[in-house]
């Protein structure tokens, strides 16, 4: 009897498919268990919601925290940049506004708010941008204007490989907290823009006036010539750039012109001085054309001589003009049109008794 039960549950167990058998037999185990990760003690529960609370309150004070400096750092920046702009406004010289365009001075304002903090210290920052056709500018923005300064970055300068030096632009603020210097570099494979009458109607304006004797006593404005004909006016135009055009002053470029025909096609360098026309003032205008030299040599070569004979440079403008006569094989030919604001080093000058003088080795050429 035994034996034909046990037979037939053997059959019946036979019949439940395996999975549910397992189920079935594993059941009560896995629903009595505990996890080993479960605490089993009141004490082990209580430390664990502990360390859960305290991380909690941590997350929540360090999101607060962070909160409050985004908003300590937001308000310092606006307490800074209101400050910084009008500043700014007041201290740079006006040919800083008519010569650098709108979205570069709205960079080089945030670079100086970084800076406003510090400016007790001697700090610099070096800004790189890369425009749409290709050409670089690096400006080096320092919170003191000192002695020498320019010198030192240029003899540091690193012309980047496949470019070329085409232009500077140096500007201090007049109360000399600040120096801010543009190199501008060209591809050598990027094709140039040359100006045209567009860019220089106040240039042929201004021809026009000195032709008709209005500037007659001027030591300033050069005599009209034949060079400032219309033939004339046009070929300056076809070898220089519209920004260097539109931002120079009709009479400055009248000298220029003038100082490029006396170089023009040899390897020779002219230079004029003329006394700057701010009134109080004791800086004058160093202006050298030199022809088929190349624009970095030219300036740390002159920023040298300059800062040795116990002057400052406060503004320079380089620019290149063409000039093919002077060309050779695989090199164009060119004239750089080099610029300088200087005036006195009183810190140079005062110990060492020096009275300020023209350097010998710059003499002025008619």
């Amino acid at each position: 009897m035994l034996a034909r039960v046990g037979a037939r549950a053997l059959r019946y167990r036979a019949r439940i498919p395996q999975s549910k058998a397992i189920v079935a037999l594993d059941a009560p185990r896995a629903f009595g268990s505990k996890k080993s990760w479960v605490p089993v003690s009141d004490e082990k529960l209580q430390q664990v919601t502990t360390k859960s609370l305290i991380h909690e309150v941590a997350e929540q004070q360090r999101e607060l925290a962070a909160k409050v400096i985004l908003d300590s750092v937001h308000e310092s920046w606006l307490t800074q940049t209101s400050q910084v702009v009008p500043w700014f406004l007041r201290n740079m010289p006006a040919a800083y506004f008519r010569q650098i365009p709108e979205n570069l001075r709205s960079q080089h304002i945030k670079a100086v708010t970084a800076l406003r903090d510090l400016m007790e210290s001697d700090l610099s920052l070096n800004i790189k941008t890369k425009l749409e056709d290709d050409s670089l500018q690096i400006t080096y923005i320092n919170s003191q204007v000192k002695a020498g300064l320019l010198h030192s970055q240029i003899k540091n300068l690193v012309v980047p490989e496949g470019y070329e030096l085409s232009k500077v632009q140096v500007f201090s603020s007049l109360d000399n907290n600040l120096a801010l210097n543009i190199f501008f570099f060209n591809s050598t494979s990027q094709k140039v823009e040359h100006a045209t009458r567009k860019h220089g109607e106040h240039y042929v304006n201004f021809i026009e006036d000195v032709k008709a004797g209005k500037h007659a006593n001027d030591p300033n404005v050069p005599q009209y010539s034949e060079i400032f004909n219309s033939n004339g006016i046009d070929d300056f135009f076809a070898r220089t750039s519209p920004s260097y055009i539109e931002n120079t002053k009709a009479s400055a470029l009248m000298l220029h012109r003038s100082l490029f025909e006396q170089v023009r096609g040899s390897d020779g360098t002219v230079v004029t001085i003329d006394k700057y026309e701010a009134e109080d003032s004791n800086a004058s205008w160093i202006t050298i054309a030199a022809a088929n030299v190349l624009p970095e040599v030219l300036l740390r070569l002159c920023s040298s001589t300059i800062s040795a004979r116990g002057l400052d440079i406060s503004r320079a403008h380089l620019d290149k003009i063409d000039c093919p006569e002077s060309s050779i094989p695989e090199i164009p030919g060119y004239v750089m049109m080099l610029r300088l604001l200087v005036s006195p080093n009183v810190s140079f000058l005062v110990p060492l008794c020096i009275p300020f003088a023209y350097p010998s080795s710059l003499g002025r050429s008619s």
